[in-house]
Parts: structure tokens; C-alpha cells; sequence
């Protein structure tokens, strides 16, 4: 199934979070870093709340949705039929993993 048309909204979490992720690991998952990567991606401070109402907490779940729909279109476009069961269940695992 093909991802409907991305809002204004959603291409603005998808930009900010863009920027974001490469400092998630030295700085954190912080509002301090959203707010740098929202200045990064040109959104301004209501852009950023409409983006993320509730601050960081708001672009993890954002990250783990994608990371959970990118998984969802992998798996979804493999043979499963032809794996075993444990093939089947290590793929799915490693699937969610490396969209992450």
C-alpha cells in the first residue's frame, strides 16, 4: 500500500527530524535539540509547536511511527511464504532494526 500524500505538517516533523537525528547521539533525544533542528530546517517556533505540541516527546513517537512504517513496507514486500518460521521472525527483527 502506497503512503498517502504527506500534509504540511508531516513534511515539516519529517525535515526537522532530518536534522535532528544526527545530533540525537551526542546531544540526545532534548527539546534543546529539536529546537536546533528546527532552526536547522528553517521552521520557525509556532511551526516547531505545531510540529510537536508536546516537544520531544512528540518527535520520538514521530521517529518510532516511521521507523515502524518503513518496516511495515519492507516486510510487507517480502516472500514470507518461501522463509521459515524463524526466518521469518529474524527478518521481521531485523527489519524494524535497521529502520531504525
Amino acid at each position: 500500500m502506497k503512503k498517502p500524500a504527506a500534509t504540511h505538517t508531516e513534511k515539516l516533523r519529517e525535515k526537522i527530524l532530518e536534522e535532528a537525528l544526527p545530533h540525537v547521539a551526542f546531544d540526545g533525544w532534548a527539546d534543546s535539540t529539536l529546537r536546533a533542528a528546527a532552526e536547522r530546517a528553517g521552521a520557525s517556533d509556532a511551526e516547531l509547536k505545531a510540529a510537536f505540541p508536546r516537544g520531544i516527546a512528540d518527535a520520538i513517537v514521530f521517529f518510532s511511527d516511521e521507523a515502524d512504517r518503513r518496516a511495515d513496507e519492507t516486510i510487507k514486500g517480502a516472500d514470507l511464504k518461501a522463509m521459515r518460521v524463524r526466518e521469518r521472525i529474524t527478518f521481521a527483527v531485523r527489519t524494524r532494526i535497521e529502520a531504525v
